[in-house]
């Protein structure tokens, strides 16, 4: 409901949006740009590594959880893993987060 708006991951009526270059425009594109694919800012992880939500940086995100990865460390003029998603809204309620930690750890299945 928050992320695949036009200004987050979504495509907007000028063709922009999917920011980082990730678009959730649909349920195909959006896991297949998400699951098993690595993390560009994190490389070690995957956005979403089915079966292990603590290895999948879709939990980082949306939890907040960045500075807890070396790769995130702030320094003077950059932050290179950005903030808590979404970004434009308010943070996801407990239950959605842990809905979507429940979904990684069941495998990840397509719905």
């Amino acid at each position: 409901r928050t992320c695949a708006m036009p200004a987050c991951h979504g495509r907007g009526s000028d063709g922009g949006g999917g920011s980082g270059g990730l678009f959730l425009t649909d349920d195909s594109t959006s896991y297949g740009a998400m699951v098993n694919q690595p993390a560009d800012q994190v490389r070690r992880l995957q956005l979403v590594a089915p079966g292990d939500p603590d290895r999948s940086y879709l939990v980082v995100k949306v939890e907040g959880t960045m500075r807890q990865h070396p790769e995130c460390a702030p320094s003077p003029g950059r932050n290179p893993c950005g903030v808590q998603m979404p970004q434009l809204a308010a943070p996801l309620t407990a239950a959605e987060r842990t809905l979507i930690r429940n979904w990684i750890r069941s495998g990840a299945p397509r719905m």
